[in-house]
């Protein structure tokens, strides 16, 4: 983020671990003002937060929603090292699950376009977060209608392009998120192309889910959610269930809400 701020470009520099900048344009751009203030790291403290708000306001309930929020910090081991060492895959999780629920919350016109063009950027982040499209097209065509869902999503893939191709453009041979994307080409060595295998599984499965559920931000979850239990398994490292926190907002926005916890009320 530093580089960008002076005017150079991003991924010829290493992080402080001396790994690549993996991450998208966007994911800069919004931890961007953080820097600014001094740390990256003061994303999560910025954007667990705003999850507690949209939390409060699906479950009209600000007990339930600090509960919640608690559960996770108490029982989510990954959750806590990235707020301990600064990591941003947590605010990047959040940052996704929000933008898509401001979009599909939004009542006005306005509103939308700009939920839609804060998805974008969001997307612009990680290249699994791209699955969340094929979802959420479907499930915003059966739910709004295709020209809301056409309008709305395309927004967001122009600002996304807007936002990522310039960078790779500058120089494509090091664009260094096109190395984090290929991250599943790993298991090739299992099998021949199982990496691509899974990541074509994992787009049928966003893309089935849109058709057939009402159940967006579960589905969302449970497609980000296989890669890191699939990865996991193949691995055989359990540090790569620390990706979980890709899949962890999107699930904790639904499973609340049909949970109750008042008094059965007799029939009369």
């Amino acid at each position: 983020m530093t580089e960008l701020l002076h005017g150079r470009y991003p991924y010829y520099v290493r992080t402080y671990l001396g790994n690549a900048v993996h991450e998208m344009p966007g994911m800069l751009l919004l931890a961007t003002p953080f820097v600014l203030l001094g740390n990256s790291a003061y994303m999560n403290l910025f954007w667990l937060p705003v999850f507690f708000v949209i939390l409060d306001r699906e479950l009209d309930d600000t007990r339930r929603a600090l509960l919640t929020l608690w559960m996770v910090l108490a029982l989510c081991p990954a959750v806590m090292q990235q707020i301990v060492t600064g990591g941003d895959s947590l605010a990047n999780g959040i940052f996704v699950a929000a933008s898509l629920w401001l979009l599909v919350r939004a009542k006005s016109s306005p509103a939308r376009t700009a939920a839609a063009v804060l998805l974008g950027l969001a997307l612009s982040s990680r290249a699994n977060f791209l699955l969340v499209i094929p979802t959420a097209f479907g499930y915003m065509g059966r739910k709004f209608g295709w020209t809301r869902a056409i309008n709305d999503l395309g927004v967001a893939a122009i600002t996304f392009l807007a936002v990522t191709v310039p960078f790779y453009w500058h120089d494509p041979a090091h664009f260094m998120p096109l190395e984090g994307a290929d991250r599943l080409t790993r298991f090739n060595e299992i099998l021949p192309h199982l990496g691509e295998g899974i990541g074509v599984a994992g787009l049928l499965l966003a893309i089935w889910l849109g058709w057939r559920s009402d159940l967006l931000f579960p589905s969302c979850a449970l497609v980000q959610g296989s890669f890191v239990v699939i990865g996991t398994v193949l691995s055989c490292d359990v540090g790569y269930s620390g990706y979980g926190v890709f899949f962890l907002f999107f699930a904790l926005l639904y499973p609340w809400k049909v949970l109750s916890f008042s008094t059965p009320q007799p029939e009369t």
